[in-house]
């Protein structure tokens, strides 16, 4: 089986362990659901880079994840510091509600009124949600991203529209200023 271009980034690997014969991922999507059938990953230093693996397991255990190969490795700290990919097809059944990073990326991001606030250029992820670094013309600014101030969605469309937190535009850094200072 060859990479596709609907390889969604499951985490990086961040130790192992050996006795379960199990990858365990941080960095990873926060609301990825537990998997339980076998599934072909790909795991690499990059997309451009990446080896076929065999999963039988994925375990969400809130800050990690866990998977099980299914073919038993005699080496699993090769695999330390690699990020580990799942073609989209294999997981569509399970992932139906799940937001994944590369999903947001190039969304355009509206507020509350519907005022463009500029665009994801990256996806940061922390234990408990996104950070999505949103830039425009004028500046870039890191907006939360989760449940709670979600007001709409739409993958196809690539648009986002939150509530913004109150203060959350003190965190801009102004394009403009960055250019004079220097």
């Amino acid at each position: 089986m060859q990479p596709t271009e609907n390889l969604k980034y499951l985490g990086i690997v961040s130790s192992i362990a050996p006795k379960s014969n199990s990858l365990i991922l941080s960095d990873i999507p926060p609301e990825f659901p537990s998997i339980s059938k076998e599934i072909m990953a790909f795991i690499g230093y990059s997309k451009s880079f990446l080896k076929e693996i065999s999963i039988n397991k994925i375990s969400n255990n809130g800050n990690t994840i866990a998977i099980t190969l299914t073919k038993l490795q005699n080496n699993l700290s090769q695999f330390v510091r690699m990020a580990v990919f799942i073609d989209e097809s294999s997981i569509s059944n399970e992932i139906t509600d799940v937001i994944l990073p590369e999903d947001l990326l190039d969304c355009k991001v509206y507020d509350q009124d519907k005022n463009l606030i500029g665009n994801v250029v990256d996806v940061h992820i922390i234990p408990s949600q996104m950070i999505l670094i949103t830039e425009n013309s004028d500046y870039s600014v890191p907006l939360p991203f989760n449940e709670d101030i979600l007001i709409k969605y739409n993958k196809k469309k690539k648009v986002i529209q939150i509530e913004l937190p109150e203060g959350i535009m003190d965190l801009a850094e102004y394009k403009k200023r960055q250019e004079n200072e220097n």
